[in-house]
């Protein structure tokens, strides 16, 4: 029986095309994102990816610095952990 979490980054997978769609309608680069989510460019870039996944706190960060919910953003996460 295999395990369906190995290769999968742990922490919550971002809906990579929610952020771009956010990101053109605000008129926003990534790395101006990454600046008002208080990340690095490269952090922002891996979990945009699905190298690695964000934590509840980063997610929260995103959605603020995008104006939109956090379940926008990472669907899995419920309403009752943001």
């Amino acid at each position: 029986m295999s395990n369906p979490s190995v290769g999968r980054p742990k922490g919550l997978a971002i809906n990579r095309w929610a952020f771009n769609d956010l990101c053109r309608l605000h008129c926003v680069s990534r790395a101006e994102v990454a600046r008002a989510a208080a990340l690095s460019a490269g952090y922002l870039s891996e979990l945009v990816s699905g190298a690695k996944g964000a934590s509840p706190a980063t997610a929260r960060r995103l959605a603020e610095a995008l104006s939109c919910s956090v379940q926008t953003l990472f669907p899995e996460l419920t309403v009752a952990a943001a």
